[in-house]
């Protein structure tokens, strides 16, 4: 099943919330783990997230974040980027 991408206003607050309440999923290799075992219901992709990852997203609705990979990073409050992060189901 392809992925549907989404793009529109995404409030930042949401997936804050969703991280602080333990729903969110962070990191490229975490993310498509979960993503393959079918416990994601949502994919976020950054504007700097790469191609090759993009294209291994299927089955979930995917929203893109109007942000790069070093600022969702911060916004999370980690020192690195996050170029893709999941909701679980």
């Amino acid at each position: 099943m392809p992925c549907g991408y989404r793009d529109g206003e995404i409030k930042m607050e949401a997936v804050v919330k969703q991280f602080q309440d333990g729903k969110l999923v962070i990191g490229t290799n975490n993310t498509l783990k979960m993503l393959k075992a079918g416990k994601l219901e949502t994919v976020y992709i950054t504007t700097t997230t790469p191609e090759e990852i993009k294209s291994k997203i299927t089955g979930v609705e995917v929203k893109k974040l109007k942000m790069n990979a070093t600022d969702l990073g911060k916004l999370l409050g980690k020192n690195f980027p996050i170029a893709l992060c999941g909701v679980r189901k």
